[in-house]
């Protein structure tokens, strides 16, 4: 909790600026955020088993890192907005249009949202989508997960595994629908893998992924 409101109180005295060209009182400008945006098909070198058609809007540096974190970890509620258009532009590429899919975020586990005000994803996962004719629906929790920056590609699948769980009353709704996943970063890809291998033990039939940015790198914990 201590980190949150220390980048809060930081974001409170310093004056605000875009993270791009630095244009005063505004905290991404929309210029900056269509230079960020890099729309791709996405997948990890290597892919985990079961990994899902993914599309990224960005990749994670310099701009869209700053924002990310900003909006997920420093309490800038400013850069959700900013965060959650990337989102949705993936989000709109990875589906076809005028189809009406069921829209799961991947949860943090509960120390990690308690630290951040609430569940980062959901706050930007329903602001991206929101409009958009898909049902929005936390199907997902995660429970204590290990320290995912010090695990290798193979031991954070592991960790996903053991700690992603449907949430009791989610299965009757993912029966049979398309699902799309969406999350903030994607790296080695476990977090994805193991939310879609769930949502099809569910019976849900397509299941695709919309990311605010890609990395290779260990970068984030959940």
């Amino acid at each position: 909790m201590a980190r949150g409101w220390t980048g809060a109180l930081v974001d409170l005295v310093l004056p605000v600026q875009c993270l791009g060209c630095g244009i005063p009182e505004i905290a991404w400008c929309s210029a900056c955020q269509d230079a960020a945006c890099q729309l791709r098909l996405h997948s990890p070198d290597p892919a985990p088993v079961g990994f899902p058609p993914t599309v990224a809007a960005a990749e994670y540096a310099g701009d869209v890192r700053l924002a990310i974190l900003g909006a997920k970890d420093r309490g800038r509620r400013d850069l959700v907005g900013p965060v959650a258009t990337l989102l949705g532009w993936a989000a709109q590429a990875a589906v076809p249009p005028a189809e009406r899919w069921l829209v799961v975020p991947m949860p943090s586990n509960p120390a990690a949202a308690r630290a951040r005000g609430g569940d980062h994803m959901v706050r930007i996962g329903l602001r991206a989508t929101a409009g958009s004719g898909h049902l929005f629906v936390e199907a997902l929790s995660a429970g204590h997960s290990g320290e995912a920056t010090r695990l290798g590609a193979a031991g954070r699948l592991a960790d996903r595994r053991r700690s992603m769980r449907l949430r009791r009353d989610a299965a009757a709704l993912l029966a049979g629908r398309d699902v799309l996943l969406v999350d903030d970063i994607v790296t080695t890809g476990s977090t994805l893998a193991t939310a879609a291998a769930l949502v099809r033990s569910a019976g849900a039939r397509a299941v695709r992924a919309a990311v605010v940015a890609a990395t290779e790198k260990e970068v984030t914990r959940r």
